[in-house]
């Protein structure tokens, strides 16, 4: 094994309202010439071609680096909401705007409106 590599996923099952949901923890989505984490990230994409719903979580104190433009890569605006983690240390101050910057380089959204509806209602920040 190597240390703080993800290959496996790891689910957990809750209901809520009626409704059951299954939530799936998986490795990161970046490239690696590691051979054991390219197991673990093709596991991730497979997954997310499965899934109903992603929730991408981020680190809200640091900035943006390259695994998170690899990820969005694999994203679809559709059925995405976005996790800003570790509020509780401080959000960096343009984390926010790199975040629509990214989006926009990607032309993740067709209109200008369609973004900030999904900035208001579907990036959420939280301490955990």
């Amino acid at each position: 094994p190597i240390a703080g590599t993800t290959r496996d996923l790891i689910e957990g099952q809750t209901t809520f309202q009626g409704m059951s949901y299954i939530f799936t923890d998986t490795a990161g989505l970046r490239t690696s010439e590691d051979e054991v984490e390219k197991i673990g990230i093709q596991r991730s994409k497979e997954a997310l071609l499965e899934s109903d719903a992603q929730i991408w979580v981020l680190d809200g104190s640091q900035g943006l680096d390259s695994a998170d433009f690899e990820a969005l890569k694999h994203l679809k605006p559709g059925n995405l909401w976005v996790c800003l983690n570790k509020e509780d240390l401080g959000l960096k101050d343009d984390f926010r705007e790199s975040l629509k910057n990214l989006f926009q380089q990607r032309n993740f959204f067709p209109s200008k409106d369609q973004e900030d509806q999904f900035f208001r209602n579907r990036v959420l920040s939280v301490s955990a």
